[in-house]
């Protein structure tokens, strides 16, 4: 039996048990850590959840402890010698306001005067999320405009851009790319993780950030699918 641990909605999370369950293997989701018997020979995919410290874990736990902290996240990075962006918990003049835990931009677009932490602004050509699994780059995608006037800096679903998985990504899939990838989900302590990368108009590659709980379509919960089932056997 595969177990998918997410405590809170995820469409990711539900997509995997049903490919998972379809593709003739066993998959139930879990959305609470309670009367969950440790001790089980099955699997237990963490997908972004927070795990307590003290629980012991089973053997077949992926992703035992996540960092729901991007300041916390970036500073693991940062000391692992990960290319990462540039970050700070004192307030920098032109650096954006952050907060510990942002999503898709909502932090960016508030116009914070003061935050949690600041990184710094880097201009970025080309923005990419690369997904590894147990050391293995499993499936890359490229930032692309989904909209006529996407935001010009920041981009993320709400400022009108979305993930390619087509050709367009593919030719930038370099192993410096890849690499940088599989290394920051190492640094981490990670099982699995998407990673999103920027490339500056220079070629110089960095960790924007890592994320632990991606959202899923198509052709990735495939790929997550397929490994986890054959990470199980």
């Amino acid at each position: 039996m595969i177990y998918i641990l997410s405590t809170k909605k995820s469409d990711g999370a539900r997509a995997l048990v049903r490919w998972i369950n379809e593709a003739g293997g066993e998959a139930v989701r879990l959305w609470t850590m309670r009367n969950v018997d440790w001790d089980l020979d099955e699997w237990i995919v963490n997908w972004g959840s927070i795990i307590p410290p003290g629980v012991r874990k089973c053997p077949g736990l992926l992703n035992a402890q996540v960092i729901h902290n991007k300041y916390k996240e970036l500073q693991v990075l940062s000391n692992n010698g990960i290319e990462c962006i540039e970050h700070s918990l004192n307030k920098q003049p032109g650096w954006l306001v952050r907060l510990f835990k942002h999503q898709e931009s909502n932090d960016l677009l508030a116009n914070l005067d003061t935050g949690d932490y600041y990184t710094k602004l880097r201009p970025i050509s080309q923005e990419f999320r690369v997904h590894v699994f147990q050391g293995k780059s499993i499936r890359l995608a490229m930032k692309v405009p989904r909209t006529v006037h996407p935001h010009p800096v920041f981009r993320s679903w709400r400022t009108g851009w979305k993930f390619s998985y087509g050709t367009d990504a593919q030719q930038w899939a370099s192993p410096p790319l890849r690499n940088l990838a599989k290394r920051a989900v190492k640094a981490l302590g990670l099982d699995f993780g998407a990673v999103d990368v920027g490339r500056q108009p220079d070629g110089v590659l960095f960790v924007l950030e890592v994320n632990t709980r991606p959202g899923l379509e198509g052709g990735t919960v495939e790929a997550y699918g397929r490994h986890i089932m054959e990470a199980a056997r």
